[in-house]
C-alpha cells in the first residue's frame, strides 16, 4: 500500500468516523531512538494525534488529528480500520479494490464490535432499505443481536426476502431479534425505562436499555440514518452517509465548563435528546468568573435570574419552579432548548435565560445558532445542536469539537 492510497482511505473512512482530519505532513513513529516502531500500523502520537503507517517497517506515519484527545477505544477502532484496509488491499485486485473499499466502514465496525456475522448482514440490509420504501413511506426498523442466544433454522437473509420484513421493528420500542449467526429468534416489545437511558437519546432509550451483556441493537430511521447501540449506550451513528463514533468520555471532557460531572452528564443527555428530536437548540454555560459579562450579550428583558425579572417571564419562572438545569426532567429540558433563541445557564446549573437572543457582532457567519453558540462561548461554553443532528461545541470563543 502506498502512502497516497493510505491517505485517500483515511480521508474517506477513518478520519470522518473519529470527527478528525488528515494532516498534510507525516510524522515519525513515537519509538525511542534506536528502537523499532512496533508491529502495529496505528500508534498514538500524542493525545490529539493518531499515526498510521503503510507497513510495520515504515518509520513515517500519516497523521490524523483533532482538537479533542482520543480515547483508547478510538485508537482500537483506528486499528480495526487499518486491519480491514490491509486485508482489502492485499486480497482484492486493483480494478475491484475501490468498490470493496466502499464497505470498509461496515467491515471495520463489525470487527470492532466483536464480528458477529449478523451485524454485517443487518448493516448491508439497512443500506439496501435506505434506497427503498414500503407503501410509499421510507423504511424504519430496529434489529437486536444476541450473540449468547441460539436461534432456530430461519436465517436473516430468508426473512429479509419477505416483503413484510420492512414492517416489523419500529425503531423505538419493538425489536426483531436474532442470534449472532443471523438465525431469527423472534420479536420483543420493550418498556421505556423510567427517566430514559443516560447515554442514549431519550426516544431510543427502550432499545438502548435492551443492550446489556453482549447484545447489540441496530436502528434505521425514516431519514435513512443508522444507529448502533451496545452496553446501554449509542456507540455509532451514520448521518449524511458518514459513520461517526460516539465516545461518551470525550464529549464530557469537551463540555467544560461546568466542572461538576453530573451537570456535564445532564447537558450531554440534553444534547442527544435535542439533536435526535430534530428541533435544534443552543446552550450557553457561563463560567463562574464571567457572570458580570452576561449583560453584554443577554438583554435585561430576557434575564430570569433577576430579583424582579420582566413580567412577560413570569409564566416561564412558574414552569421552572426554581429548579436548576440538572434537576429538571430531561424531556422538559429538550422542550426548553427547542424554544427559539439560546438557553443560558450558570456553571452551577442556575437558569439565566430561556429563548434569549444573544448580541452577536454584525457580519457573523454560519447561521443564528452557530453565531449564538460561538459568541456565548466567550462566557465559557457554547453548544449548537442543529436540526439535522449535528453537534458543535465552542469554548472561549473557539470551535472545540464539530460533528457536522
Amino acid at each position: 500500500m502506498t502512502l497516497d492510497e493510505l491517505r485517500q482511505a483515511a480521508k474517506a473512512h477513518i478520519a470522518p468516523i473519529l470527527a478528525a482530519r488528515v494532516l498534510d505532513h507525516t510524522a515519525p513513529c513515537p519509538a525511542r531512538a534506536g528502537q523499532a516502531c512496533g508491529d502495529s500500523l496505528v500508534e498514538l502520537l500524542g493525545p490529539t494525534e493518531i499515526g498510521l503507517r503503510t507497513a510495520p517497517e515504515e518509520v513515517e506515519s500519516l497523521v490524523i488529528a483533532r482538537a479533542a484527545p482520543f480515547e483508547p477505544v478510538e485508537l482500537q477502532l483506528a486499528r480495526d480500520f487499518a486491519s480491514e484496509l490491509l486485508l482489502i488491499h492485499d486480497g482484492v485486485a486493483g480494478e475491484f479494490r475501490q468498490e470493496v473499499l466502499s464497505f470498509l466502514s461496515e467491515r471495520a465496525l463489525t470487527r470492532h464490535l466483536g464480528a458477529p456475522p449478523a451485524l454485517r448482514t443487518v448493516l448491508s440490509q439497512f443500506n439496501r432499505w435506505t434506497r427503498r420504501s414500503y407503501e410509499g413511506a421510507a423504511i424504519s426498523s430496529a434489529i437486536g443481536i444476541d450473540p449468547d442466544a441460539r436461534g432456530g433454522d430461519l436465517a436473516l437473509e430468508d426473512y429479509f426476502a419477505e416483503e413484510f420484513s420492512t414492517a416489523l421493528g419500529n425503531g423505538y420500542d419493538t425489536l426483531l431479534v436474532t442470534d449472532g449467526a443471523g438465525r431469527l429468534l423472534g420479536t420483543e416489545q420493550l418498556e421505556m425505562p423510567r427517566g430514559g437511558v443516560a447515554k442514549a437519546p431519550y426516544r431510543f432509550s427502550a432499545i438502548a436499555n435492551w443492550c446489556t451483556g453482549n447484545r447489540i441493537a441496530l436502528l434505521l430511521n425514516h431519514r435513512g440514518e443508522q444507529v448502533i447501540f451496545r452496553n446501554r449506550m449509542m456507540v455509532c451513528t451514520k448521518l449524511w452517509g458518514k459513520w461517526l463514533y460516539n465516545t461518551y468520555e470525550m464529549y464530557l471532557d469537551q463540555i467544560n465548563p461546568p466542572q461538576d460531572r453530573k451537570l456535564r452528564e445532564e447537558i450531554y443527555q440534553t444534547c442527544l435528546d435535542v439533536s435526535w428530536a430534530r428541533c435544534g437548540g443552543c446552550l450557553v454555560v457561563v463560567r463562574s468568573g464571567a457572570m458580570d459579562a452576561v449583560a453584554t450579550m443577554v438583554s435585561e428583558n430576557d434575564r430570569l435570574d433577576r430579583a424582579q425579572p420582566a413580567s412577560r417571564k413570569a409564566a416561564m419562572l412558574r414552569l421552572l419552579g426554581g429548579r436548576r438545569f440538572q434537576d429538571m426532567d430531561r424531556r422538559l429540558r429538550q422542550e426548553l432548548l427547542a424554544i427559539d433563541g439560546a438557553t443560558v445557564i450558570s456553571e452551577t446549573g442556575d437558569i439565566i435565560a430561556i429563548g434569549a437572543i444573544l448580541s452577536v457582532p454584525s457580519g457573523s457567519h454560519g447561521g443564528g445558532r452557530h453565531s449564538a453558540a460561538l459568541r456565548g462561548s466567550e462566557l465559557g461554553l457554547g453548544i449548537k445542536m442543529s436540526e439535522d443532528g449535528a453537534l458543535s461545541i465552542f469554548r472561549n470563543g473557539k470551535l472545540s469539537y464539530d460533528a457536522s
